[in-house]
């Protein structure tokens, strides 16, 4: 049985991403000071933040009770008459993680209008230790857990979400009114996630992968969802990805990646994971429009904040809470851009913002 101390370790680590500990590394803050007027709304939004820690939803074809966390905007005074719906965004986890993960991130994100769903996949090290599972430094975060089918059932704990709105909304009390009618724009779905939680996002947006070990196609993409943000996302050279699997995507993309984005786990190089902004169409070839963050500096698990950095083998170049400050302006631009249809959020994403705020470590690309 695992010492506490390593426990809370580990348990630390899944809130984050895939890496290996080591308790001597600190990371760097050689950025600049923080331009916050050159971010995008980097303040708290206009509306509190309801959050209900665990809604479990039942998948009987699967067998499989699925646990979320919601956040849900709501508003500060009387609701507005005739009050539009909220968008929605599904957040993905890593390899290990849980719903926890990102946290920063999604509370930004509900405080401006999106109700964010957080999903805790079956490979999170939380969900495992809950069904008995003896959880160890040497499986925590054991790559092999990523076969075929468990993709797919990432990708099926997606759309259990989008198909089971009826009932989250009714168990979140922020999310449905004195009538009973829901909050949620069933017409307004992104879906966003962090590594393995990239790859889901890839998938259910119209990424095509093709198994290695039996040629089958994965899953298809879902219509629901509009708009895609990919964090250290997945390129050509694993998971059956080839160099045509994004010809078909037909939503728009935001690709996160940095010069230090890279795990011991994994084969994943900087180069490869600007893969799903680089071999996408974008709007030259007939495409929908794609774009790259790109952070000099910017380590695996620095785009959520400095706290996985404590207990992680990562140092990053540049100041994390500059790294997180980008990646906060960054996807609330595009997600304004494309499920809010905000057009005045295109001049951020096509602008000087970005390089401004970072002090010249970090430039948005598109195409």
């Amino acid at each position: 049985m695992l010492k506490p101390l390593i426990i809370a370790a580990l348990l630390a680590m899944a809130s984050y991403s895939i890496a290996q500990p080591a308790p001597d590394a600190k990371p760097s803050l050689a950025g600049p000071a923080q331009p916050s007027e050159h971010g995008y709304h980097l303040a708290k939004g206009p509306f509190r933040v309801v959050t209900v820690e665990e809604v479990t939803l039942h998948d009987a074809a699967r067998s499989k009770d699925l646990r979320v966390k919601v956040r849900a905007p709501a508003y500060k005074g009387d609701e507005p008459k005739d009050a539009p719906r909220f968008p929605l965004v599904v957040f993905s986890h890593g390899l290990g993680g849980s719903k926890d993960a990102f946290g920063d991130l999604c509370e930004h994100l509900a405080s401006h209008g999106y109700v964010v769903i957080n999903p805790t996949h079956a490979d999170s090290i939380q969900e495992r230790q809950r069904k008995g599972e003896k959880v160890t430094r040497d499986n925590a975060f054991d790559i092999r857990r990523m076969t075929p089918d468990a993709r797919w059932d990432r990708v099926k704990d997606i759309g259990l979400i989008l198909d089971s709105l009826d009932k989250i909304e009714l168990d979140v009390d922020a999310l449905h009114d004195a009538a009973g009618r829901g909050r949620v724009d069933r017409d307004r779905i992104a879906a966003a996630g962090h590594s393995a939680g990239a790859l889901t996002t890839q998938l259910i947006g119209g990424m095509n992968s093709r198994d290695a070990e039996n040629g089958e196609k994965g899953p298809q993409p879902d219509p629901r969802v509009k708009a895609a943000v990919v964090i250290s996302g997945q390129g050509v050279n694993r998971f059956a990805i080839r160099e045509d699997a994004w010809s078909k995507v037909a939503i728009p993309w935001l690709v996160i990646t940095g010069s230090q984005d890279t795990t011991s786990i994994s084969s994943e190089t900087p180069a490869t994971r600007r893969h799903p902004f680089e071999k996408a169409r974008g709007r030259e070839k007939g495409g929908p429009p794609a774009y790259l963050l790109w952070i000099e500096g910017a380590t695996h698990s620095s785009y959520q904040g400095s706290g996985s950095l404590r207990t992680l083998r990562e140092t990053p170049k540049t100041d994390v809470k500059v790294i997180q400050d980008c990646v906060a302006s960054a996807t609330l631009a595009f997600l304004d851009r494309y499920i809010k249809g905000q057009e005045g959020a295109e001049k951020y994403l096509t602008g000087e913002g970005i390089k401004s705020l970072s002090g010249g470590k970090a430039e948005l690309k598109s195409k």
